[in-house]
C-alpha cells in the first residue's frame, strides 16, 4: 500500500522516544462484514480477496475484553490489540487514535460505492463507542 509517516524529520534528533506522529495508508477497496452482533470487522486492501497489502480492523462481544479492537497489517509493526481514543470517518478516509504510550495515529484513505460506505459507517458505529466515533460528511 501506499503508506507515508509524516512528522518533521527534527523530531527524531531531540527526542530518543519519538514516535511518528501519523501513519498514513491508501487502499482502493474497503470491505466490512459480521457474524451475528457479535464479531464485526473492517478490511481496507489492495484488492477484493486480496492478501498482499491489507490493514485489518476487528471487535467482538461474545466475551467482556474492555473494549479492545485488534487490528493487523502485514507490512507494518503496527498489529495487536488496541483501544481506540478517537475516531473520525469522512467520505473517503477513517483516522483512527489508538490509546497507547505515545498515542498512536492512523489515516486511511479508501475507495467506496454509496452503498459500501453507508455498510461501513453502520459497521463503524456499532463497533466504535457513540463518545470517541464521529463523522464528518
Amino acid at each position: 500500500p501506499d503508506c507515508r509517516i509524516s512528522a518533521p524529520q527534527s523530531a527524531r534528533a531531540y527526542n530518543p522516544y519519538w514516535r511518528p506522529a501519523m501513519t498514513e495508508f491508501s487502499f482502493p477497496c474497503v470491505s466490512v462484514s459480521s457474524s451475528g452482533d457479535e464479531y464485526f470487522q473492517v478490511c481496507f486492501q489492495e484488492a477484493d480477496d486480496s492478501d498482499e497489502a491489507y490493514l485489518l480492523i476487528q471487535r467482538q462481544f461474545e466475551d467482556d475484553d474492555g473494549g479492545y479492537f485488534y487490528v493487523e497489517c502485514p507490512h507494518e509493526p503496527l498489529g495487536g490489540h488496541f483501544k481506540i481514543r478517537w475516531a473520525e470517518l469522512g467520505r473517503d478516509v477513517l483516522r483512527l487514535e489508538f490509546r497507547g504510550r505515545p498515542a498512536e495515529t492512523i489515516q486511511i484513505r479508501f475507495v467506496a460505492s454509496d452503498a459500501r460506505f453507508k455498510e461501513l459507517k453502520r459497521i463503524l458505529s456499532i463497533m466504535i463507542p457513540a463518545d470517541v466515533f464521529h463523522v464528518a460528511v
